[in-house]
């Protein structure tokens, strides 16, 4: 789980272009600065993160539960 969390923080340029249907040299260039999307790779773009946020929101939650000390019978 760790390494699928580290893997949607930190993706590849590469990864992030094909998702987005783009060169990854295009892609490159807007993290340079050298380019400026278009308004609808640009929303691609937010929707590719959003969905990697939300993926990443999913495994930190998983990890979390693994953390914690299971409940004594007294308890429940």
């Amino acid at each position: 789980m760790l390494r699928k969390a580290l893997q949607i923080v930190t993706p590849s340029l590469r990864d992030i272009a094909r998702e987005i249907g783009m060169s990854y040299h295009a892609v490159r260039q807007y993290r340079l600065g050298e380019r400026t999307p278009a308004p609808a790779v640009l929303h691609r773009l937010a929707q590719v993160l959003r969905r990697r946020a939300a993926e990443l929101v999913a495994v930190a939650e998983h990890l979390e539960r693994g953390t914690r000390k299971p409940k004594r019978q007294e308890d429940a």
